[in-house]
């Protein structure tokens, strides 16, 4: 085993490994045609409280750099920091630094990872959030130093807030910190508990802001799930959605200007969006029920359908974890690395549970599993509530939780190849040290 991985550090300095992988990813975006959606125009208006089409993360990038071109140029440079961050941090964890790093920095060159820089989307940058902030989680554990939490705090809320589904993270790192401080019979209330608690009560209030695009989001779970299917529709008419006449026969999509002007006051579309045609036949009676009862009707009925909920996230897996074309959203990246590598989600998630298994057995960077398992616990909430919430695009909303399956799992190989530290011989050109 030794033979077919070195054992060896990548004796390269960091810097020139960033440098590398930046001109690299660059060379799969630069010089072409910077794609826009109509989500293009509400990822520019910021509002970090109060009404909002979009949460804060996205847009405060995209206002800091005011053209296309640049933010094109910002979603690369961002994931290029991202990727070797985390590249350096696993490759410090593992007996085989240069295979895990070299792994890592493949699978963040990947297709599905870089397509996106070109999308004026949030795409990009949540996945390089999430990656940072992953990265960031095995930083602290290593140096508790204020930079480092400082730089956990922040990539962390800014993973949190890319989208509504994110807010699914802070809940998972409250739940863990409370669990934990009352195994360890550690006060409840520490400091990084009051700060995952403000950033949970501001994602509350940017959530609460989002009612434009949440009530878009349900129209097409509506027209997607609900009025195709005789018996779903029948219980929610049974549960209080009215039912209309014909509105059940239309599909696809309005102009905005041809809304009733009395709907339109009700749904608020958000800025750029087109209304489903099932806005304009459901009136206002509808408009007025989805606003009101639309979400905690659907949450009964996931509730109360188990079965048909497990069977739509399971059904989703295959195609949204691991996309084999990019039809989905037309960009036109050069191909400058085989997107076999990001593979199907089933191998890397096999690699990733067994690699757990062996590091737990093994008894080996406790505090780096315990990462591992909330940051796999998340991907799988994040995905499920992206799957149940949305009824179009399933896999851009969820390919932050497709690539952080990869993540996970090489965050566990790392830990599974960990080993204790001999005195060092000597210390490589980037300043860490050989084993």
């Amino acid at each position: 085993m030794r033979r077919l991985l070195p054992t060896s550090r990548l004796a390269l300095p960091s810097w020139f490994i960033l440098i590398v992988y930046l001109v690299w990813r660059s060379a799969s975006s630069l010089g072409k045609p910077v794609a826009r959606f109509p989500d293009s125009e509400g990822y520019e208006i910021l509002h970090f409280i109060g009404s909002n089409d979009r949460f804060w993360a996205i847009p405060f990038v995209f206002n800091l750099v005011s053209t296309d071109d640049m933010r094109v140029i910002a979603h690369i440079v961002i994931g290029s920091v991202a990727w070797v961050w985390l590249a350096s941090v696993l490759a410090r964890d593992s007996r085989y630094p240069t295979t895990i790093r070299l792994l890592t920095l493949a699978v963040g060159l990947s297709p599905q990872v870089v397509r996106y820089d070109l999308a004026i989307l949030s795409e990009s940058l949540g996945i390089s959030f999430a990656v940072m902030t992953m990265a960031a989680s095995l930083t602290v554990l290593r140096s508790r130093t204020f930079v480092t939490q400082f730089l956990w705090i922040t990539v962390t809320t800014l993973c949190v807030m890319t989208r509504p589904t994110h807010l699914i993270i802070v809940v998972v790192l409250l739940f863990s910190m409370l669990v934990l401080s009352v195994l360890r019979r550690q006060p409840l209330i520490r400091p990084a508990t009051l700060v995952m608690l403000t950033v949970a009560l501001w994602g509350g209030i940017q959530l609460s802001g989002n009612s434009p695009t949440s009530t878009l989001n349900f129209y097409t779970v509506l027209a997607e799930r609900v009025m195709p299917d005789d018996a779903r529709y029948a219980w929610f008419v049974d549960n209080g959605m009215p039912d209309i006449p014909g509105a059940r026969d239309v599909s696809g999509y309005d102009f905005a200007g041809d809304l009733p002007t009395d709907v339109a006051r009700i749904v608020a579309l958000p800025v750029g969006q087109q209304p489903p045609s099932l806005m304009r036949a459901g009136g206002t009676e509808l408009a007025t029920w989805v606003i009101e009862d639309g979400w905690n009707t659907y949450t009964q009925y996931l509730g109360s359908h188990k079965a048909e909920t497990w069977q739509r996230v399971r059904h989703f897996a295959q195609y949204i974890l691991g996309p084999t074309n990019d039809d989905f959203l037309p960009l036109e990246n050069r191909q400058s690395f085989p997107r076999q590598l990001f593979g199907a989600w089933i191998p890397w998630g096999i690699a990733g549970t067994l690699a757990l298994i062996g590091a737990s057995a093994i008894a080996r960077r406790q505090q780096h599993l315990y990462v591992v398992v909330l940051a796999g616990a998340s991907t799988f909430l994040v995905y499920s509530a992206t799957v149940l919430t949305s009824g179009i695009e399933h896999q851009r909303h969820a390919v932050t939780a497709a690539v952080m399956v990869r993540v996970v799992a090489l965050a566990a190989i790392a830990a599974a190849t960990s080993g204790r530290r001999t005195k060092p011989a000597h210390a490589s050109l980037d300043g860490e040290h050989e084993q």
